[in-house]
Formats: structure tokens, sequence, C-alpha cells
């Protein structure tokens, strides 16, 4: 499961020496923001980037960021809604793009890993604990994640990150549906979803090709399972149908598993699907081949 990212860098600015420079209201709300004033100061320094010392400036609009990033941590308490981290990121960006000399290059890319890992840290809670009203709010928060990470570090590669994700919410969405397969069925296709898109990411990932395979088949089983004495003759017909499809499914991505890494359990899942096809021919020649498997595997 992934984790939280915590960052202790310190955000400063160099208002105090350079007041004679900045309007005002700008050194006001610098005041009030060491005051931790910061609601004051934030309502200070909207109204010191619309005159004309500050409408361009790059320091004032990284002060509005700084301002309005504590008080989504100090005064929001970091609530995932909070106006004033879009507020933050807004300003961050808009004060990058005044910067044309990049002498606060650093500091607001500081504040964009921040306000990233903010968003970060959303997506592991809501991992976790799972809201049933929005489920995909995790994917979202990652997302935004990523986004603000291209910005600020536009050379990194972050696809480690995504399939780590991406595996971990398939983890916690199968677990839902495991829990209730008949209530939860929505979350049979949000992990399904989950391990296609670290598939997207790379083709050769052993995990996601042997889980999905893992998921379609016992999806298949368990509506074949659902048949009883009572159930009608027309939809046995229809769920041993859907039962087959899941089994075609299941396969390639098992195969794929296979070609990877050749393990017990895929041959096991090989066995089993070719089994619930009726190809008895393929299911035998993999059993035999589990057996040699068996006897050559060291102890």
């Amino acid at each position: 499961m992934i984790k939280r990212i915590y960052i202790f860098l310190g955000l400063f600015i160099l208002l105090a020496s350079a007041s004679h420079a900045q309007s005002p209201g700008t050194v006001k709300a610098y005041e009030l923001y060491t005051q931790g004033e910061y609601v004051l100061a934030g309502e200070t320094i909207d109204e010191a980037v619309k005159d004309k010392e500050g409408i361009n400036d790059p320091l004032a609009w990284q002060l509005r960021a700084i301002i309005n990033y504590e008080i989504f941590a100090k005064v929001d308490e970091k609530n995932n809604l909070s106006e004033s981290r879009v507020i933050s990121l807004a300003s961050t960006l808009h004060s990058i793009e005044l910067d044309l000399e990049k002498k606060h290059y650093q500091q607001n890319i500081l504040l964009l890993d921040k306000l990233s890992i903010s968003y970060y840290n959303d997506a592991v809670v809501a991992i976790n604990d799972i809201n049933p009203e929005n489920p995909q709010f995790a994917e979202n928060s990652f997302k935004e994640y990523i986004r603000i990470q291209r910005i600020a570090h536009p050379g990194n590669d972050l696809s480690q990150k995504e399939i780590d994700f991406f595996r971990a919410q398939a983890t916690s969405f199968g677990k839902r549906y495991q829990s209730d397969p008949i209530a939860n069925f929505r979350y049979f296709d949000l992990t399904l979803e989950s391990l296609m898109k670290v598939l997207q990411i790379d083709s050769s990932d052993y995990g996601a090709n042997y889980n999905l395979a893992v998921y379609y088949y016992n999806e298949g089983a368990f509506k074949i399972e659902s048949i009883n004495s009572i159930t009608p003759f027309t939809k046995i017909i229809i769920i041993e149908k859907e039962s087959i499809n899941l089994f075609r499914d299941a396969l390639p991505y098992m195969l794929k598993a296979h070609s990877i890494r050749k393990r017990e359990e895929t041959y096991k899942g090989l066995i089993g699907i070719y089994r619930s096809l009726n190809d008895l021919e393929k299911s035998n020649a993999y059993s035999k081949e589990l057996d040699e498997f068996l006897e050559n595997k060291p102890d």
C-alpha cells in the first residue's frame, strides 16, 4: 500500500530586506503573515495583487501562494475541499509566469512540491477509506499530484509512482468487491480498470496480468456457483454464457503472466481456465508441465 509523503521544507520570502520595492499592501500582508494572522493576510494580499504595483509582481503573487497554503494547512486543517489550496496553486503558477528572470524560481518549486504532496496524501487517505459516493476521488487527487509534479519537474519519470498507485487502488477496490460481490459489484469493474491502467504503463507487469486473470476467472466461477436447483433454465443458459466469456477474458492475461514468470500459481491458473473452457487437452498438458516444474523446483 502506498504511504503518505511528508516534506519539511521551510517557506520564506525576502520581503523584509526588499520592502522598499514592494507595494504597501504586499508589505502589510507579509507582516500579518509573520504574525500568524493568515486569514487577514490573505484578504490583504488579495487587494495588493490587484493594484498597479502588485498585479505584475511575481513576489507578491508568491506571497499570496504562501499565505493561502498556510490557510489551507493551519486554518482549513488540510481539508481536501479547501479553496485556499486551489488559490495557492493558481498563485504559484502565476508567479512563475511573471518571474521571467527566475529570481523566485526555487521558492515556487518548493511551493509546487508541497501542494502536489498534499494531493498525493489525499489520495492515500482516500484509497484506505473509500468514499462510496465518490470512489474515484483518490485517483483524481493522484492525477493532480502527477500534473503538478510534471510542471515542477518536467524531466522526472513518474511511471513507477503511477504503477504503485494503480496497484494499490486495485487492491483497495478488490477488497471492497470481495467483501460483498453482489452489493459491491461496481467495484469489480473499478478493480479491472485500475489494473488495466497499470498495463497501459507497463504491459509486462506480472502482478497486473496475473490479478486480472484471477479476477475474471473468479467472477466466472462465482456466477457458476450461483446456480441452484431453483434457477430457471433460461437463466442458467445466460449465466453459463457469461461465465465462459469471463474465462476467455482471463486466458490472455494468465498466458501473459505465465510468459513473464513461470510459477506454480500461473500453471494452476492455466489448468483451471482451460478446464473451465472444456479444453481438457491443454489443461492436461499444463498439468503435466506443472508436475515437471515442481519436480525440478529447488527446495
